[in-house]
């Protein structure tokens, strides 16, 4: 069921000071699923949430996480080169950080996606909880098996 709204006069009570009132109907007259409607390339992968997401904040929703190898390993290098941490990084600091990401990740990949401060603040509080709890636990075994 779908609800539509339609404006129609109510000519039984319509006097001088009366006006157009919308009428709610129920019926499925021209209304539109916008989700059957061919949608671009940059949404064809999304799923109708992240697209109805992207179209009502205008923010592409894969730029809000680091995924994929070029995007992690560069986000990794960065963190070990500019020495992010947390507790030292301000937004303004984020904002230029998040450009110097996009640059050089923008030089690796011309497809990938520019990604929000926020994308690079996430990865790094998760990047901080695995590192810290890892050594909690006496945990430095690499999880990473090389097939070469």
């Amino acid at each position: 069921m779908k609800l539509t709204v339609h404006y129609q006069p109510d000519h039984s009570t319509m006097n001088s000071t009366t006006s157009n009132q919308p009428a709610l109907s129920t019926t499925a007259s021209a209304s539109t699923d916008v989700f059957q409607l061919p949608v671009g390339p940059e949404f064809k992968k999304l799923t109708r949430s992240q697209r109805l997401f992207s179209l009502a904040t205008r923010t592409d929703v894969r730029s809000l996480e680091i995924s994929g190898d070029c995007e992690f390993y560069l986000f990794m290098a960065m963190r070990a080169e500019r020495q992010w941490a947390s507790f030292r990084m301000t937004p303004q600091k984020w904002v230029t950080e998040t450009m110097e990401y996009n640059s050089r990740l923008q030089k690796e990949d011309p497809m990938a996606i520019a990604k929000n401060p926020r994308a690079l603040l996430d990865k790094l509080i998760a990047m901080e909880v695995t590192i810290i709890d890892r050594v909690a636990t006496n945990n430095y075994k690499c999880m990473y098996t090389p097939w070469y």
